[in-house]
């Protein structure tokens, strides 16, 4: 199941991060000159050795995770990482929808962006970004389409089986537009309210269940 898979690579790379953080600096150092070039860029691209908690997907079965913190908390890269790793992770290969205020939102911050699709991924598996067609194209052949909460009649034919949601507008992603063949999952992202993000709405907290919504707030 993905499910396992997930919590198996979290459960791996929290091992390695530990076992790096126990060494001394002087032996973390002589550790990491012992890696060849190709390990050190895995090293480099492994989300969960770097994130914090709050930044990875919930564990179990859940439909919707809503990540609500303020600016500087790492949205952007939970989201990105998250699509990431669903497209080229992920034994479901159905199609994702990246969903921001506006088109110029989902290209400037979701796709191009220094924390966006195309900055967390490795040269080898990035990629190919379609601008005028507004679709990114993996080699495995999944894509991501994008589009704009101010135009939601865009999503009523396409089916996906993912979505990521900028700015808490994941209300735009009925079950519509999910796949027969998959509950679908989507990872919606906003800010606190009162941060100067509009929209922005209470979240609950605590662990995701089965057949739960998951949720992840900070309170800086």
């Amino acid at each position: 199941m993905e499910t396992t898979r997930i919590e198996s690579e979290l459960k791996s790379s929290a091992k390695l991060r530990a076992f790096l953080l126990g060494l001394a600096a002087s032996e973390r150092a002589a550790f990491l000159h012992t890696l060849k070039p190709a390990e050190t860029r895995y090293l480099l691209y492994d989300w969960p050795l770097w994130a914090r908690a709050k930044q990875l997907p919930p564990t179990g079965e859940w439909r919707v995770w809503l990540l609500m913190a303020g600016r500087g908390f790492g949205k952007t890269r939970a989201g990105a990482e998250w699509v990431r790793w669903l497209a080229t992770h992920s034994r479901h290969r159905g199609h994702i929808a990246l969903v921001g205020d506006t088109f110029d939102d989902v290209r400037h911050v979701m796709v191009e962006g220094p924390s966006g699709i195309l900055a967390v991924s490795p040269s080898t598996r990035r990629p190919q970004w379609y601008r005028s067609q507004r679709r990114l194209i993996w080699s495995n052949g999944v894509g991501a389409s994008c589009f704009s909460a101010s135009d939601p009649e865009q999503l009523r034919g396409p089916e996906f089986s993912f979505a990521w949601a900028d700015e808490k507008i994941s209300p735009q992603i009925t079950p519509k537009q999910r796949t027969s063949n998959h509950p679908g999952r989507e990872q919606a992202s906003t800010g606190h309210p009162g941060t100067g993000h509009p929209g922005a709405a209470p979240a609950a907290t605590g662990q995701a269940g089965p057949g739960s919504d998951g949720y992840n707030h900070d309170a800086r």
